[in-house]
């Protein structure tokens, strides 16, 4: 109900306090009462609608999940694969005749077996049937079929049924893909074959590298041998041209051993002096003069020099001229022999030392003895003929 006029005020009243007070606790109460209305209108909304939509679910849940059911089944008959596949685990063997299968029972609803039939191992596809469709219940979920091709031996319960044309194509289809099953083996083997030979290639390329470098090594060695052979040909024609020489020259000096004095050479020549021959008869080494055979001992002679020095005060070595032979000098000082060893020593061929320092002025005389050979070859001369520069023997200089 509304009270507007219960309220209303004019432009000359005066208006109090009170007055104030009374209008809004009314409207205050008016208020109060309309939200408690409204409180119990919502709890009555909420239950509505829990009741309604509990009807709702009710009435309309069975009829969607059916649908649903029934979309799948749609949507499973729209593949048409599945309608002329399935799959079975009966344990048969493989044979002509009537054969009977029992299919799964996820298949047989909506499985429809067409006139001509491949039943083929899902493990060992190489085993396989094809005939006629004979009878299917899809009740009980068997199936027979008239096999007239097979392919493979066994019993087998691994079954992956489809349908064909015509036996004989299905066969025909199924030689084809073990034909290219076997050629796929095959052709793998060939690869692995190839892998193998390319890998014993590669193992005889490298040992036919190793072969070729050690051929080339041993052909270096050979080439290093042959040019080592031929210096060695060198050294030894060498070597042979001066031991002819050399036996020539020898035979020009030595007339060889007999009984009877020789009246040439051993090389045939007329004898020169200085010839040695040696004397069987008497057991003699004798040497040729140029007129008789005399002994070679008496071709010796013993010669001396004595060379004087006039010391300086605390001198005591003294140079020989021309050298000595050790242990044939004989020293003086002012006219008295010394004692070798004691007095003096003489042991390098060229120098003699005193023990006691000279004083200046004292008289010093070194007597040396000399062996010459008459008519013979100097030591010098002899090197020069009969010995080579180097020696073929142990490769250095004599």
């Amino acid at each position: 109900m509304r009270r507007f006029e219960r309220y209303r005020v004019a432009d000359d009243d005066e208006v109090q306090a009170a007055y104030f007070n009374g209008v809004h606790e009314d409207v205050d109460l008016r208020l109060h009462a309309v939200e408690e209305k409204a409180v119990g209108w919502d709890e009555q909304v909420e239950r509505f609608e829990d009741v309604a939509l509990g009807r709702i679910d009710a009435a309309l849940l069975p009829v969607l999940q059916e649908a649903l059911v029934i979309r799948e089944r749609i949507e499973t008959a729209a593949h048409l694969g599945t309608i002329f596949t399935a799959q079975s685990s009966s344990q048969v063997t493989v044979g002509t005749g009537i054969r009977t299968f029992l299919i799964r029972e996820e298949d047989h609803q909506r499985f429809a077996p067409a006139g001509f039939l491949v039943v083929s191992s899902e493990i060992a596809p190489q085993n396989w049937l094809a005939g006629r469709l004979n009878a299917y219940d899809p009740s009980s979920r068997e199936l027979s079929v008239l096999v007239t091709a097979t392919g493979g031996t066994g019993a087998h319960s691994d079954w992956f049924i489809t349908a064909t044309t015509d036996p004989v194509l299905a066969s025909s289809i199924l030689a084809a893909a073990q034909s290219a099953a076997a050629s796929v083996t095959a052709a793998t083997q060939s690869a692995q074959q190839a892998a193998t030979s390319q890998q014993a290639a590669a193992s005889q390329a490298a040992s036919a590298a190793n072969a070729a470098n050690l051929a080339a090594a041993s052909r270096t060695q050979a080439n290093a041998s042959a040019i080592a052979a031929a210096g060695s040909a060198d050294t030894a024609s060498t070597a042979a041209s001066s031991a002819q020489a050399m036996l020539a020259g020898l035979g020009a000096k030595y007339a060889g051993a007999s009984a009877m004095a020789p009246s040439s050479d051993a090389l045939g020549n007329a004898l020169t002096p200085g010839v040695l021959w040696f004397d069987t008869a008497s057991n003699l080494m004798k040497v040729y003069t140029g007129a008789v055979w005399i002994v070679a001992a008496s071709s010796v002679f013993r010669s001396s020099s004595i060379e004087t020095f006039t010391a300086s005060e605390g001198q005591t070595v003294f140079t020989i001229g021309g050298g000595y032979d050790v242990g044939r000098v004989t020293v003086y000082r002012n006219g008295l022999r010394l004692i070798a060893g004691t007095g003096f020593t003489a042991s390098n061929g060229t120098t003699v030392t005193l023990v006691t320092p000279a004083a200046a002025g004292d008289a010093i005389e070194v007597e040396k003895s000399i062996f010459i050979l008459s008519d013979v070859w100097s030591k010098a001369e002899a090197d020069a003929r009969f010995l080579m520069p180097t020696s073929p023997l142990d490769g250095g200089a004599y």
